[in-house]
């Protein structure tokens, strides 16, 4: 597997040469050969801060497929770290997909019609969507499930054409993607298509469960970003509205301030967030919040959002330090302990630092009854070797 390595160049004096510049690497490239594409396709894959953590319980993670990967692959390896760091999101794994041929993939019909009823000769490829769709879903995705540790969490994020290839899984009622965002989608395409489809009564004869976040630029500095454009994405969100049977989770989002080239960075944010409402807990709450509270919070939107999710145990372990080593409320930050032992019953860890808390607080038998399960879970532990010896006046 080679390395994706971006260069980052620093600020330093102009004598300095390219071997001398510091660099980072970021993520990593894959590739597989596609049977139905019948050709190699690229991927990239940057993995969670926490993926190869040892000192936590391995975890499994949500996947976010992102189209047009070099145009967005370095936008969205700072955005959904800085989110997931701040808890608005989970930690995702993100595959990042470059183009091979954009207008063939992305498109539902071979059309050669523009916006505007132009003809456009570059169209002649368009209308095998459904094929890139199947790519996704029996290659792509059974490939990154088999390689690394997901969670069928799986958000798709197409950009224009791409947007438009998110709202026809959409109506599809795709089973491989739990979420979508379109941004600025080419909704326009052959004469309206997928908003005749979303008038169709054929649509809503299962339901629509999936998210759909739909952002739409209006700041109108490009040919792209004109009446039709918009029109098209307006018509749509209010069919799915009008046509429905059933309450939808879809947004419709504005930006007056960005056109169709500056759009994919706040609708990649405002989008995550509207797919994960309801998780984000700030640090306020955390230091206020009694543990029992931030379980139920977690349980809350574990059941609103179809998927189990539980407090880090990276995080809850820093909140149960501070309480109980740093501001002498020994209880709190007991319970905070026992939240870890609970939601990762296999991490050595957590039933180590449960042991040292009940230790210290005098509680011999607890003690030893957790630092015996941490060495089950690890048994070349010697920190907790020790602890446990002297305990048992070994």
């Amino acid at each position: 597997m080679f390395r994706l390595v971006l260069l980052f160049w620093l600020l330093s004096s102009l004598a300095l040469s390219a071997q001398d510049q510091p660099i980072l690497s970021l993520g990593k490239v894959d590739s597989l050969y596609s049977e139905i594409l019948d050709e190699q396709r690229p991927y990239w894959v940057l993995l969670p801060n926490s993926y190869d953590d040892t000192t936590a319980s391995p975890q499994q993670y949500p996947i976010l497929i992102l189209l047009d990967a070099r145009r967005n692959f370095q936008m969205a390896s700072g955005v959904i770290p800085f989110m997931s760091r701040n808890v608005q999101i989970p930690e995702m794994i993100v595959i990042a997909i470059p183009n091979t041929n954009r207008v063939r993939d992305f498109t539902p019909t071979n059309s050669t019609t523009g916006p505007e009823g132009e003809t456009y000769s570059a169209f002649e490829s368009s209308g095998k969507g459904d094929q890139f769709l199947k790519f996704l879903e029996d290659e792509l995705l059974t490939t990154i499930d088999s390689s690394y540790r997901t969670m069928p969490l799986r958000v798709l994020v197409g950009h224009s054409l791409g947007g438009l290839l998110a709202c026809e899984a959409y109506l599809s009622h795709n089973a491989s993607f739990s979420a979508y965002i379109a941004v600025d989608p080419s909704l326009w395409w052959d004469n309206r298509l997928l908003v005749k489809q979303a008038k169709s009564d054929s649509v809503y004869q299962q339901p629509l469960d999936s998210r759909l976040y739909i952002a739409a630029a209006h700041k109108q500095m490009t040919t792209l970003d004109n009446s039709s454009m918009r029109l098209a994405q307006e018509a749509f969100f209010v069919a799915l509205e009008e046509n429905s049977n059933q309450s939808l989770q879809v947004k419709f989002q504005h930006f007056d301030q960005d056109d169709h080239g500056t759009i994919p960075l706040p609708a990649l944010y405002h989008g995550l967030q509207y797919i994960f409402e309801g998780l984000h807990l700030s640090s306020d709450k955390m230091l206020t919040y009694e543990p029992a509270a931030i379980v139920e919070h977690y349980r809350a939107f574990s059941e609103k959002i179809g998927f189990t999710f539980t407090p880090s145990e990276s995080e809850m372990k820093l909140y149960a330090d501070y309480f109980f080593y740093r501001n002498d409320e020994k209880e709190k930050g007991l319970a905070f302990y026992q939240m870890n032992v609970d939601n990762y019953p296999k991490s050595y860890q957590a039933h180590q630092y449960l042991a040292d808390a009940l230790r210290e607080l005098g509680r011999t038998d607890d003690a030893i009854r957790h630092y015996q399960q941490s060495l089950e879970l690890h048994a070349d532990n010697e920190k907790v070797k020790a602890a446990l010896g002297e305990l048992l006046g070994k």
